[in-house]
């Protein structure tokens, strides 16, 4: 989290991210992000693609 606060849910899980806190999760799975409270949100996301390069 960058900025503000979010709810993540992932699965059966319910997670409340705050300024500085960080979540790590299977991608290929189903999850859902959302702004808490009426101030800007701002939610960084890293994701790694695996691929197998075509000769």
């Amino acid at each position: 989290m960058h900025a503000g606060t979010a709810e993540m849910r992932y699965g059966e899980q319910t997670i409340v991210l705050g300024v500085g806190d960080c979540a790590y999760f299977d991608s290929a799975l189903p999850r859902q992000f959302r702004r808490l409270g009426d101030g800007f949100c701002e939610v960084v996301v890293v994701t790694r693609m695996s691929y197998t390069r075509r000769q």
